[in-house]
C-alpha cells in the first residue's frame, strides 16, 4: 500500500460501542487526524454519561484551512457539557475556544469544570 491508497474499514462509535454497562472511564484520548469531531459526534451519550471523563485532542491547522467548522462545533460541545480547555504542553489553567482555534497546533485537555477546580 503506497502514501495516499484509500483502505476501506469498518467503524462504529463510542456510543454503539458502550453502552452504559462498562466501569466508570477517566481519560479519552483522541488522536486520529482531523477525526476528532466525527469521534466526538457519535460519543454524545458516552461522554455525558462519564461525568468525569478528561477528553484529551489535538487541535491543529487543518480545520481552519478547510474552514471546517466541525471542530469548533465539537469543543463548542465539550465546552456545553461543563468542561473547561487547558492546553498541555504549556499547563496554562483555562483557554477558551476561541483561542484554541487560533493556536497554531496543541494538545488540550477538556477536564469536567468541577474537577478543575477542585
Amino acid at each position: 500500500m503506497r502514501r495516499g491508497d484509500r483502505l476501506a474499514a469498518q467503524a462504529t462509535t463510542l456510543d454503539e460501542t458502550f453502552t452504559g454497562h462498562e466501569q466508570p472511564i477517566r481519560l479519552l484520548h483522541i488522536y486520529a487526524e482531523a477525526w476528532e469531531p466525527k469521534i466526538i459526534a457519535g460519543a454524545h451519550n458516552f461522554i455525558e454519561r462519564h461525568c468525569d471523563i478528561i477528553v484529551v485532542l489535538e487541535v491543529g491547522e487543518a480545520f481552519r484551512n478547510r474552514k471546517d467548522d466541525s471542530l469548533r462545533a465539537a469543543l463548542e460541545y465539550l465546552e456545553g457539557t461543563g468542561r473547561i480547555f487547558c492546553l498541555i504542553r504549556d499547563n496554562r489553567p483555562q483557554i477558551s475556544v476561541n483561542e484554541l482555534m487560533e493556536s497554531p497546533l496543541a494538545n488540550a485537555a477538556a477536564i469536567p469544570r468541577h474537577l478543575a477546580n477542585a
